[in-house]
């Protein structure tokens, strides 16, 4: 045997090299292109075989609202295990700020920091935009990976112009007032948290990083409603925003209208299409827990409440193509069976945004809400 190695190690050290012959190459490439590969593709509309194969709503084990109920106290269980829920819990700490970041809105008359202190020094800052002429209607905004809210001025304008008051929010870790802390973890060493995609490795049985995600909001509608009472509350997204907007409509019934922009997709999407998404959107057991479909019509179940969805056909970096089609049709008839209004909408754009027409339409729906 050490002879036949022997062997076969000289003769690609001095024999390999002496073959002229680019027949031989290009046999071997055809054989290298002809391997399976292990990326799934989809059609020429973008759908994958396995989510057109899916049966989305035989998925939902949620048949009434005392089920619903039940499964918000199993999330709420796995989201802050071990930590103090959010729900009746006060900002730590409130501040009057300036409103130079919004010299350019007139429609602001007021602007509050609501600090939220969390485990390890993360904390996050929630901004409330109170408008000069104000209807009773409040939006929450929360903007997604590694870009502050102040990106989406134009669209927060739309609101405070329709009378609304705003709180918008930043992911934690992002943003010019969330914090960044370095921490001295007791297995990884110093490490600098600055992107939510680093509190994956903080995960463990005991200490959940989605709270991280979603106190702050909850936190800030429980100040918000403290102040006065709304008859209408929404809630808005962009991509992480859009899935923490789809969260905490499931969560916290208190929001009745829900617009998640480019946001989430079942399980089975992520399953062929890699890379789409955090982790916080891939974890496996908290969608053991609650599956997306169940999650959607979470959202959107109880008398008068609705979630919309909105996925960019030609988005480049993740939810792109027609797979949507899928739950758009399967999820709707359950969610009315609970009182309840589920929609999902397209939009074209060669960019990962929310782009003009989409703030139009979300802004419109809302003012159709407020003048009935």
């Amino acid at each position: 045997m050490p002879a036949i190695v022997l062997a076969a190690f000289l003769s690609g050290l001095f024999v390999r090299p002496l073959i002229k012959d680019e027949r031989i190459y290009q046999l071997y490439a055809r054989y290298v292109l002809k391997q399976p590969s292990h990326k799934q593709k989809s059609d020429e509309n973008g759908v994958f075989d396995t989510v057109a194969k899916t049966n989305f709503a035989e998925h939902v084990t949620l048949h009434s609202m005392p089920d619903i109920e039940t499964r918000r106290q199993k999330l709420s269980s796995f989201i802050w295990r071990h930590a103090f829920s959010p729900f009746g819990r006060d900002p730590d700490r409130v501040t009057e700020a300036s409103k130079l970041p919004f010299i350019d809105i007139a429609a602001v008359k007021q602007v509050q920091k609501l600090e939220i202190h969390m485990p390890l020094g993360v904390t996050s800052v929630a901004t409330v935009l109170v408008p000069r002429k104000s209807r009773s209607c409040l939006m929450l905004y929360q903007e997604g990976h590694r870009v502050s809210f102040l990106e989406r001025k134009r669209l927060l304008r739309r609101f405070l112009e329709a009378g609304c008051h705003v709180i918008a929010l930043s992911l934690p870790l992002t943003g010019g007032d969330n914090s960044r802390p370095e921490i001295n973890h007791p297995r990884f060493g110093h490490i600098l948290l600055n992107d939510p995609d680093k509190f994956e490795i903080l995960e463990t049985e005991s200490f959940s990083t989605l709270q991280y995600f979603l106190t702050p909001p909850i936190v800030a509608l429980n100040h918000a409603l403290k102040q006065r009472s709304f008859k209408h509350i929404a809630m808005a997204g962009f991509s992480g925003g859009g899935w923490v907007t789809t969260m905490v409509a499931a969560l916290d019934p208190r929001i009745q209208y829900s617009y998640s922009i480019a946001g989430t997709v079942p399980l089975s999407v992520h399953a062929a299409a890699l890379h789409w998404g955090s982790y916080e959107q891939r974890m496996g057991r908290l969608y053991e827990i609650a599956n997306y479909p169940e999650l959607y019509v979470m959202a959107a179940a109880g008398q008068g409440r609705r979630h919309t969805q909105f996925y960019n056909q030609d988005d480049p970096c993740c939810f792109a193509g027609g797979n949507w089609q899928y739950w758009a049709t399967a999820l709707p008839p359950l969610v009315q069976k609970l009182g309840g209004n589920f929609e999902t909408r397209e939009y074209i754009l060669d960019r990962h945004s929310i782009g003009r027409e989409v703030a139009v339409k979300v802004t419109d729906d809302l003012i159709s809400i407020l003048e009935r």
